[in-house]
């Protein structure tokens, strides 16, 4: 056991260990703006200090950045970092507004509290 091998190699002397960075959808969507403006995908990984992959799978999953950042409001897509499955979202929705439409066909208020509450 003395000479067990180790999972990483050393780093090479004068080189740091990047650590990993996460970006929000707000600067995804300016990385998108940026290349869609002429800038290249290599100035765009030195300026954001990402790899230029990381910058190619931001513009590939491009409408997806897009879709997000129209379906949220700003504070939040300033903020996030990952986005929820469309389908839960939407699911969720429509059944918010359908417990919403029974409650006002009963003539009964509804507040902030039991609507957190009916939806656990």
């Amino acid at each position: 056991m003395a000479n067990v091998p180790q999972t990483h190699p050393p780093t090479a002397p004068g080189r740091e260990i990047k650590k990993r960075k996460n970006l929000t959808y707000a600067e995804k969507w300016e990385i998108v703006k940026l290349i869609n403006g002429g800038q290249t995908k290599l100035s765009a990984a030195k300026k954001y200090n990402i790899n230029e992959s990381t910058i190619r799978d931001i513009y590939k999953n491009r409408e997806h950045i897009k879709k997000h950042i129209e379906t949220t409001p700003p504070q939040v897509a300033s903020q996030a970092l990952r986005s929820r499955n469309q389908l839960l979202l939407k699911t969720e929705q429509l059944l918010l507004e359908r417990y919403l439409n029974q409650q006002a066909k009963r003539n009964v208020t509804v507040d902030t509290r039991e609507v957190t509450k009916w939806s656990k």
